[in-house]
């Protein structure tokens, strides 16, 4: 019944508002024909009963040479699609749009259907412990709210986001039944910060010095064995060889003695680099510190002792 009796107040003021779009102030001739071609394509898809693009074509041409007679119609087609608080908001600005320039009988039927629009509506209160906040409910969005703020939104249950740059965004779900009031209190906080990841461990320089100490003193070990049977070797053949010739005597205990002298150089410098090895790895596991914690605690023109 509704629904029949709207279509019938829109088809009685086609021809009325039509007018009012032309002879609209400050518009220019483009604008007000193409706010005539959009009111004209709305009312064929409102009588269609194709109500959301009745509404796009509305208010398209309320934007583009606005009325009082085209609001009327947008809060019409808003009762149409149940959108109750928008259309209470819509058909409240037509009757502060049209003033006293309305006949009794008009202002007292949109008054009747306000009545009825807001037993369909809740009004919820924002508490913020900020000073405003974006609030949207549902799919529309009221943009910056301030604390305290009272919106008119249908009854039903409604979804309600509150956001602020840099705070967390906070979500609400309410009930609400026609004629209630609600508070939806939020407390807006900044995000945590971010986990602190723990420096990696100073790597420890002990094991390697002293790994490398018995690197060293294996090798040393190794070559003084082969040392000592190349030592054996040579006072074999300086008792025991019997040369085939003069010459071939000397050269045989020439390379026993080459050896005997190699190998001994590479243990001399083999035990030499174990002690000073073993020295820094001492020194390290003795004061707990490392070559880059001693590095780093060196300030500008500090004295550094490098073994």
């Amino acid at each position: 019944m509704k629904r029949t009796k709207v279509a019938i107040v829109l088809a009685a003021i086609v021809a009325a508002s039509a007018p009012a779009v032309a002879h609209a102030q400050g518009p220019s001739d483009q604008a007000i024909a193409e706010a005539r071609s959009h009111y004209s394509r709305g009312m064929e898809l409102y009588n269609e009963g194709d109500y959301r693009l009745a509404l796009i074509e509305f208010q398209r041409a309320n934007d583009l040479a606005p009325s009082a007679k085209v609001l009327y119609n947008i809060g019409e087609v808003y009762y149409q699609l149940n959108e109750y608080a928008q259309a209470y908001r819509t058909l409240t600005r037509y009757l502060d749009m049209v003033g006293s320039d309305i006949s009794p009988q008009k202002r007292a039927d949109v008054e009747h259907e306000l009545q009825t629009l807001r037993t369909r509506t809740a009004t919820i209160t924002i508490k913020l412990n900020v000073p405003e906040a974006d609030v949207s409910v549902d799919d529309f969005s009221f943009g910056k709210t301030k604390n305290g703020t009272e919106l008119l939104v249908d009854a039903g249950r409604r979804k309600i986001t509150i956001a602020r740059a840099g705070l967390i965004t906070e979500t609400r779900t309410l009930t609400l039944a026609g004629t209630d009031q609600a508070e939806v209190a939020v407390v807006l906080k900044a995000p945590p910060p971010p986990p602190q990841v723990a420096p990696a461990p100073e790597p420890s320089y002990t094991w390697v010095g002293w790994a490398a100490t018995g690197v060293l003193a294996a090798g040393a070990v190794t070559t003084g064995i082969l040392t000592l049977n190349a030592q054996s070797k040579l006072e074999a053949d300086r008792t025991g060889y019997v040369p085939t010739s003069e010459q071939d005597g000397r050269d045989r205990l020439q390379s026993r003695e080459d050896t005997v002298r190699t190998y001994g150089i590479v243990t001399d410098v083999l035990i030499g680099a174990t002690l000073v090895t073993a020295g820094v790895a001492l020194y390290f596991t003795l004061t707990g510190n490392s070559p880059s914690k001693s590095r780093a605690n060196a300030g500008p023109g500090s004295l550094r002792v490098t073994f």
